[in-house]
């Protein structure tokens, strides 16, 4: 029993240490602003019944917010757009065409609306191709070098506070959902096609633990979820994948993004403070469970 205790006692200490981050994220939503920072995703697609994996990353996602304010009003209020010349400078609730589970009232509830202004993950598969997946300004500039730029469609979300009460200095942790429509690239392009990728729904990403402005690298793991195209789980279910792919030249079906995508803030397979932390203390647990282990074997003596 007191070995036990004593592992109880060490493994609760790590696990206070890894949760540091989440224990020091109460605060208040910041002002309109841009957030800028790196991510990255496992990225699978299929053209045409071929796969491409890649781990793609890019290293200065920009992501515009609005003030805060509250879920009470739906009303458009302003983001800050920056140098995306195609991005909306205003979000409605009507704008957001797939909410997360969870997302939404009381109307008293703070958030924050946020838009993509710029995502550019590439990657390089095993047999050499560039793979990215891009919305904001970098996929309208593929589109329209296809004269296709009317197949863009913005991509919009919504970070709300976890706490309902709307008391401003609990604005953190909050949940973080997002509408993407974006849209896959591949060079050289697969055989039969122009190498440029829409699709006519978004995906709905979703993470329910947000500490900060911008979310901190490798804290932060987007899933995909199955949303609904209104906010309190109204309406019918979107955002799920796979889901289908066209290309921007014939407007053709000819794939999908596969279901086995996650986005991450950071890069992925890159060890951070906290799985450090973590695998520092599993050693440390081991070690002491050792050393207890020792202590408490008897000793038989030996008489010649």
């Amino acid at each position: 029993m007191k070995l036990s205790l004593s592992l109880a006692r060490t493994l609760g200490a790590v696990l206070a240490l890894s949760a540091g981050a989440e224990l020091l994220a109460q605060g208040t939503f910041p002002p309109l602003g841009i957030d800028t920072m790196q991510t990255s995703s496992m990225f699978s697609v299929t053209i045409n019944g071929f796969n491409y994996f890649a781990n793609v990353s890019d290293p200065s996602t920009m992501v515009g917010r609005s003030a805060a304010t509250t879920d009470g009003n739906a009303a458009a209020v302003p983001v800050a757009t920056g140098a995306c010349v195609v991005c909306q400078p205003t979000i409605a609730d009507a704008d957001i065409t797939c909410w997360a589970p969870g997302m939404g009232g009381p109307g008293t509830r703070r958030e924050v609306r946020v838009e993509m202004l710029s995502l550019n993950m590439c990657g390089t598969t095993s047999g050499g191709l560039q793979v990215c997946y891009k919305a904001g300004q970098p996929a309208w500039n593929e589109l329209n070098a296809l004269g296709q730029a009317g197949l863009y469609r913005n991509s919009f979300g919504e970070v709300q506070s976890n706490n309902s009460t709307g008391a401003p200095n609990t604005d953190f942790p909050a949940q973080s959902s997002w509408s993407i429509h974006g849209i896959v690239t591949i060079f050289p392009a697969p055989a039969g096609t122009s190498g440029v990728f829409y699709t006519t729904v978004p995906a709905c990403m979703n993470f329910g633990n947000v500490p900060s402005f911008p979310p901190p690298s490798g804290l932060t793991n987007y899933g995909n979820v199955t949303g609904t195209v209104l906010p309190d789980g109204g309406g019918g279910a979107c955002g799920a994948l796979p889901i289908a792919l066209f290309d921007a030249a014939s407007g053709l079906l000819v794939g999908q993004i596969n279901s086995n995508v996650t986005h991450i803030i950071g890069l992925v397979g890159i060890p951070t403070m906290q799985s450090w932390v973590v695998a520092i203390g599993v050693v440390v647990v081991i070690a002491f469970a050792i050393y207890l282990l020792r202590r408490r074997t008897p000793r038989l003596a030996v008489s010649g």
